[in-house]
């Protein structure tokens, strides 16, 4: 979990010709937020926010 009021963005590699990063630009900016469920497992139907379905694919965190 991250936690303070920090501010969540998504922050989106665009490529060049060869398909290598260029540069990055924002991509969509949550609303801030005291604390924050993040997606670990990389499954969940509501990323980037963690919506249990890490229970359901049995994932295990690299800690």
């Amino acid at each position: 979990m991250v936690s303070g009021s920090l501010p969540l963005a998504e922050e989106l590699i665009i490529p060049d010709e060869n398909s290598e990063p260029l540069k990055w630009e924002n991509g969509k900016a949550y609303p801030d937020r005291i604390s924050y469920d993040l997606c670990h497992c990389g499954q969940s139907k509501n990323k980037p926010f963690c919506d249990g379905t890490h229970l359901d694919v049995r994932f295990k965190s690299g800690n």
